[in-house]
């Protein structure tokens, strides 16, 4: 037993280090995401916004299509050709393949973009954006697996510092213009990637993208492909819907939702990311080297239960201080009903445990299982939108989204429980649950009690309050900041 206490320890504070070392790669994109979001919603119409996120969706369903491979590919190879003393051969046929794959991409986005009625300027330029983001992901996931965590911070604290720059100015003097707007993200991405590629030295295996293996291509692009058509699917569900409203010709509210949940989709990448960008290879390499299984199940039923307990406190936040909150980032035009911002938010964490619970596919290389699940639910979302959305606008796709997440969580779960089976635990559930329950009791005493005197700014502090009150009562959030003893 107290090895099995040793090893969990030792496990959790590996990640905890690396999830610490993460937060920049993720709290300055999401800086800067959020800074685009709130300066977008200010210079452009709602309608011109689900233009422009008809587009971002568009390019992000054909990056995911043809470059959600690399990651887990690399992460699962990389040891293998390490102890082979072979990475150049590996990171040469990666690339090789990676660029393959990107003129299909290409011909995707520009088929989606033009039957969408996008000006072919704009789809040059979100092409070339696809493309550099793309290479940005191939060299992120490289050095990854290498834990180079300083050159991803560097090229993420340059990309977003251009990204930042470049729309101020689009701010201060080209408002309106899209193409612009997608130039200056092409530009910061494209930069991102001349500095990895300097600091790599990556040009050094140049020689070796003509030798191109094509067994290893095939082994690589086997264990890969079923990811891409995975992520291409969850994504497609989960953002698919921007599509489908823009060919329904539906514009009513198209661009609050969507701003709402590009907002949401940042402010919570900051939180689970680095969580689970540090936890990935770290949970590959425990199953690889035969760690406890108890071991691992710990381990991803810690980081369930910290998303959890964020589920918790962003319903709270939204709950008493929804409206208020999102004045200050959003214009009045944008505003969202406070019951569907909620099941937004959810939703995306859903989607985010779903991660942690397939991880036993994963490890067990069974991705195409995976893939089979989110495609079948994919192509049932698709149905569902083209029904519902015609009559119901975006509560139906809200509603529709919600499901999908639901679903791939519960099947998901289903086919994984008896490999690794993440133990939440009924105590923290019933913690959770009365928690949540004080927080809003609380809130309706202040408001019978004070009346008139308890305005949004009271009712805002009183859920930072709250807020403290909850990450600090949960042990596995403590776990984040102090060492405390591994033993439950």
């Amino acid at each position: 037993m107290s090895e099995y206490i040793k090893q969990s320890g030792s496990h959790l504070d590996k990640i905890k280090g690396d999830a610490i070392k993460y937060l920049p790669v993720k709290i300055l994109p999401a800086f800067s995401g959020l800074l685009t979001i709130y300066i977008l919603t200010r210079i452009l119409a709602p309608f011109k916004y689900a233009e422009y996120t008809f587009i971002f969706a568009a390019g992000l369903l054909f990056l995911q299509l043809v470059g959600a491979w690399i990651n887990s590919t690399v992460l699962y190879f990389y040891p293998d050709f390490e102890k082979n003393n072979e990475l150049d051969k590996l990171k040469a046929n990666i690339i090789s393949l990676q660029l393959l794959l990107l003129v299909i991409g290409c011909l995707g986005l520009g088929l989606t973009c033009y039957f969408g009625n996008i000006d072919w300027q704009l789809i040059v330029v979100s092409t070339l954006l696809m493309c550099s983001q793309v290479m940005v992901n191939v060299l992120y996931s490289l050095l990854q697996a290498e834990r180079q965590i300083a050159i991803q911070i560097q090229s993420t604290i340059l990309q977003s510092v251009i990204q930042i720059i470049g729309i101020g100015y689009c701010f201060l003097f080209c408002p309106h213009n899209l193409l612009v707007i997608f130039f200056v993200l092409f530009s910061s991405y494209f930069f991102a990637l001349v500095f990895v590629v300097y600091k790599t030295k990556i040009f050094n295996i140049a020689g070796l993208l003509f030798t191109f293996d094509i067994v290893l291509a095939k082994r690589n692009l086997l264990y890969g492909l079923p990811i891409c058509l995975w992520v291409f699917s969850t994504q497609f569900y989960s953002i698919g819907d921007r599509l489908i409203l823009k060919y329904f010709n539906i514009t009513s509210s198209v661009g609050s939702y969507a701003s709402f949940r590009d907002l949401s989709v940042g402010l919570s990448g900051f939180l689970t990311m680095p969580l689970l960008l540090a936890s990935h290879p770290i949970i590959m390499g425990m199953w690889k080297n035969n760690v406890d299984k108890k071991v691992i199940e710990k381990l991803l039923g810690h980081n369930i239960r910290i998303l959890i307990i964020f589920i918790a406190i962003t319903g709270i936040v939204i709950f008493i201080s929804g409206e208020w909150v999102m004045s200050k980032f959003l214009s009045a035009e944008y505003f969202l009903p406070r019951s569907l911002m909620i099941v937004i938010v959810v939703s995306i964490f859903i989607a985010a445990i779903s991660m942690y619970v397939q991880k036993a596919l994963e490890v067990t290389n069974k991705t195409f299982l995976m893939c089979k699940i989110t495609l079948s639910l994919a192509l049932l979302s698709l149905v569902i939108n083209i029904i519902v959305i015609p009559r119901y606008g975006i509560f139906g796709a809200i509603s529709v989204n919600f499901l999908s997440q639901g679903m791939y969580l519960l099947i998901v779960y289903f086919f994984s429980r008896n490999i690794l089976q993440p133990v939440v635990g009924f105590k923290f559930i019933f913690h959770i649950l009365v928690v949540i329950a004080v927080v809003l009791l609380g809130n309706f005493f202040f408001s019978f009690l004070l009346e008139e005197y308890y305005n949004d700014a009271l009712k805002f502090a009183y859920t930072c309050i709250s807020t403290m009150f909850i990450l600090v009562s949960f042990k596995d959030v403590r776990q984040i900041f102090v060492k405390e003893n591994n033993e439950r």
